[in-house]
């Protein structure tokens, strides 16, 4: 598995200069989380059905790595998730 932070990145031969960019992060923490207590409605729509999410435990803390080697902590979170499932 892989996510995906926004860090401050220097670029090269500009001294002091920085940008923003995305970069692949490596997941430390076990995968033994769950998003299994989230709440929400699950409706029928016109193509299928829609999950809207409520409340719940919808978060799972963790921990990445990022390239330089620090480690950092992370949330991974879905809050207002809304899911399309097309039948």
């Amino acid at each position: 598995k892989s996510w995906q932070i926004e860090e401050e990145v220097g670029k090269q031969g500009k001294k002091g200069f920085t940008t923003k960019e995305f970069v692949n992060t490596k997941l430390m923490t076990r995968a033994t989380y769950t998003l299994s207590g989230i709440d929400g409605t699950l409706t029928k729509g016109p193509d299928g059905l829609i999950f809207k999410e409520k409340g719940g435990i919808d978060y799972a803390p963790s921990t990445v790595q990022l390239p330089g080697g620090e480690r950092v902590p992370f949330l991974f979170n879905i809050k207002e998730l809304v899911a399309y499932f097309n039948t």
